[in-house]
């Protein structure tokens, strides 16, 4: 019992210190900005990378660290280095080719 206990409190933080490790999408939002963030469907298209959804209310510190400005705002990450930031207009909603321009990227890393 006292060994799940530990797992389940661990979890968070190795997950959280693994975020961007390797090619991983991380989407930064906010619970009520759900209308407005990339959504499963969209996410199940990008092919090749982790993806994460990680909330200011949840991880706020994190949010700072990654200097995190526009809601919603999508991060490439290639080996824990940022390689495409992209961010919201000012009606909150990420351009709609943002899942074409992840693509790209992950591919070009990819050597497809």
């Amino acid at each position: 019992m006292k060994k799940w206990v530990y797992i389940i409190i661990l979890l968070p933080f190795t997950l959280k210190a693994q975020y961007h490790d390797d090619i991983s999408v991380v989407q930064f939002s906010a619970k009520f900005l759900c209308h407005s963030e990339l959504s499963h469907r969209d996410f199940k298209k990008i092919d090749g990378a982790r993806i994460s959804t990680i909330y200011l209310s949840e991880e706020t510190d994190l949010f700072r660290k990654e200097n995190i400005k526009f809601l919603p705002t999508v991060i490439l990450y290639h080996n824990n280095k940022r390689i495409l930031t992209i961010e919201s207009d000012i009606g909150l909603k990420l351009p709609k080719n943002t899942i074409h321009h992840i693509q790209n990227e992950i591919d070009l890393i990819r050597g497809k």
